[in-house]
């Protein structure tokens, strides 16, 4: 896997610049590029320090396993959707490369869900705070979009729906603060098309005199 990181598109008017790249699945894009964002975020911590996630993890994972506090981990959560299911499918290309085209099979939708580790309830509070902000970032979208150079160079978005505090009385004697935070992804789902080869043929003819 590459170092390419997920950029957060600030402007409106920032262009789409598709490229051939593609290191994963349509929905494994999108997990791993609000991974990025969320490894970039920083808040408050007790003291007035500000710090970072120490650990985010990619996919469904138990992060007590790390030992390092705030964690998080990002996976799917639930059936994932295509448009065909909704019967508006329909092809189309939007880049055009030397080799062929990048053509877009429609978009894909699910559920992803944050889950937050922390040892302390300033840590969770200063944590969801800090996520409110981030996932509305700028002023002219609801939610924000992603740019996944893993994935093409496409982008998916976000949308903030629900969050859950998990306060088990095992997870309380242990000193475990979590939170569970869930958004709803759409991302399109695309295909490198390559041209067929063209190949000459010489082809010869007898006259009869």
């Amino acid at each position: 896997m590459s170092d390419l990181k997920a950029r957060l598109v600030e402007e409106a008017g920032d262009k789409l610049r598709p490229t051939q790249t593609r290191e994963v699945s349509s929905i494994r894009g999108a997990v791993r590029a609000l991974a990025d964002y969320l490894r970039t975020l920083t808040f408050p911590v007790d003291g007035g320090q500000h710090t970072r996630f120490s650990v985010v993890r990619e996919m469904k994972a138990e992060v007590e396993q790390d030992a390092k506090y705030p964690a998080a981990a990002v996976y799917p959560d639930g059936v994932i959707d295509y448009d065909a299911d909704t019967g508006s499918l329909e092809q189309y290309q939007i880049q055009q490369f030397r080799d062929g085209g990048l053509y877009i099979n429609g978009d894909v939708r699910t559920e992803l869900s944050v889950h937050v580790w922390t040892d302390a309830d300033f840590t969770r509070e200063n944590i969801l705070m800090c996520l409110e902000d981030a996932f509305n970032p700028v002023n002219w979208m609801t939610g924000f979009s992603l740019e996944m150079p893993f994935y093409y160079n496409l982008r998916a978005d976000y949308l903030l729906l629900r969050v859950q505090y998990e306060d088990a009385p095992d997870d309380v004697q242990r000193r475990y603060r979590k939170l569970m935070v869930t958004v709803r992804v759409t991302c399109p789902c695309a295909q490198h098309m390559t041209l067929p080869e063209l190949r000459a043929y010489a082809q010869s003819r007898v006259e009869e005199s």
